[in-house]
């Protein structure tokens, strides 16, 4: 605590009067973790240099303040865990070589005589890509028109890795797969409307390739050896077919805003199926025509407006295919629209936080003081006829199933002790 002395000059006759003013005040956050996930990858080439992880915490407080942290919610010294290192004047430590020990959920506690704040927690996450189990190609035999699906079998992975399928040649090369008859949905499963001879392998393999996003490798495997057969009975020609529903997405799902929605409705059936959307928006009447004629529908950053209830059908020249429903929930992450402000009270008097937010479904909003649960819950927090003693950070914590947002501040008692002589 900091004490400052006024000398004020007499009046009336009175002698010199001396106010001090306590001046302490509590942490103030500069700079903190990015609330979430933070990814790193675990360096085994010993010739490539780690990439290093640092996770900030600055505060700013009167007297200095002292840093602490709290790893997967226990207290964690960061200078007991080797390769961590503390910059000097700060609590923000940086992870030198990342390993799989350093994976977790980390918390920086700034602490001085007036108060204490705990930042957001952030996760820090391994990004992984596994291999592919070690098989060797196999053959597979389909019959001239039939439709076909061929499995990925992707390797696990973290983020999940993004799946696509490539023709591998025997000196290792790799063709794209450019055909209308042809797609791949969100598990990565290669699907054929229907096989003509083109699709056989002649000089190259089917191959599933997975990759991450974050990393600068990828995997290939799953090699497939495909055989075009052809009936008797038949000969060369393709009989034409309906289309037949050959995959589909779930029938509800919750997007939230931001995201990309996917929407899937493959079909099978010679000639290839033509696929139409339609969309009805919830609480009106008749259905919306979209323009897609693929068998993904994509948005790109979905909206909430994008919430309703979407159709897919298809058609050829053989007839029409059943159609299919999705029902899209659109909700979304807690967001901040009113943060509390700290406040300076005089003793005795009241003072009111106010902390708001909005997100699908409705976020609730919690409180702590230095740190520790209130009782109190809702938008507002109100403290009455104020003493020094309340002197305190309050954060308020506002969130849903989808997540949270956290915001700080604090409130500051002016106490005056004043002495009087004749």
């Amino acid at each position: 605590t900091v004490m400052l002395s006024l000398l004020l000059l007499p009046t009336g006759g009175l002698g010199l009067v001396f106010e001090e003013i306590e001046l302490s005040i509590p942490p103030s956050l500069e700079q903190g973790p990015p609330p979430g996930e933070q990814l790193y990858t675990v360096t085994h080439d010993p010739e490539k240099t780690p990439e290093p992880v640092t996770i900030p915490c600055r505060a700013d407080a009167v007297p200095p303040p002292q840093y602490s942290w709290l790893k997967d919610g226990q207290k964690w010294d960061p200078n007991t865990m080797e390769g961590v290192v503390i910059t000097e004047g700060e609590g923000s430590i940086t992870i030198v070589n990342p390993q799989a020990e350093h994976e977790g959920w980390y918390q920086c506690v700034v602490t001085n005589p007036a108060g204490r704040l705990y930042t957001d927690l952030v996760h820090l996450h391994r990004s992984q890509l596994g291999y592919f189990s070690s098989k060797e190609p196999k053959v597979v035999t389909v019959t001239l028109g039939d439709p076909l699906s061929l499995e990925c079998g992707s390797p696990t992975g973290y983020p999940p890795p993004t799946t696509k399928w490539m023709l591998q040649t025997t000196d290792g090369g790799l063709r794209h797969l450019g055909n209308s008859r042809i797609t791949i949905d969100d598990h990565g499963t290669l699907r054929f409307a229907y096989v003509t001879h083109d699709d056989a392998s002649d000089d190259a393999l089917y191959a599933c390739m997975a990759s991450s996003a974050t990393r600068t490798e990828y995997r290939v495997g799953n090699w497939v050896y495909l055989n075009v057969s052809v009936p008797a009975e038949d000969g060369e020609e393709l009989m034409d077919s309906v289309p037949v529903k050959q995959y589909v997405g779930e029938e509800e799902m919750i997007v939230l805003e931001g995201e990309q929605l996917e929407l899937f409705c493959i079909y099978s059936g010679v000639p290839t199926p033509t696929v139409q959307w339609t969309k009805e928006v919830h609480g009106t009447d008749g259905a919306l025509e979209l323009m897609y004629r693929e068998s993904v529908l994509r948005v790109p950053s979905v909206a909430a407006s994008d919430a309703g209830v979407y159709r897919c059908s298809a058609s050829n020249g053989a007839g029409e295919g059943e159609m299919h429903s999705f029902d899209v929930a659109v909700q979304s992450s807690p967001v901040l629209e009113e943060a509390p402000m700290s406040l300076s009270l005089h003793v005795g008097r009241t003072g009111t936080f106010t902390c708001r937010g909005r997100g699908s479904p409705a976020p609730s909003v919690t409180w702590t003081r230095d740190g520790k649960p209130l009782r109190q819950t809702g938008e507002t927090v109100t403290f009455s006829n104020v003493t020094p003693k309340d002197k305190s950070v309050l954060a308020c914590n506002v969130s849903n199933i989808h997540g949270y947002t956290y915001a700080t501040a604090y409130l500051d008692i002016l106490c005056k002790c004043s002495s009087l002589s004749r």
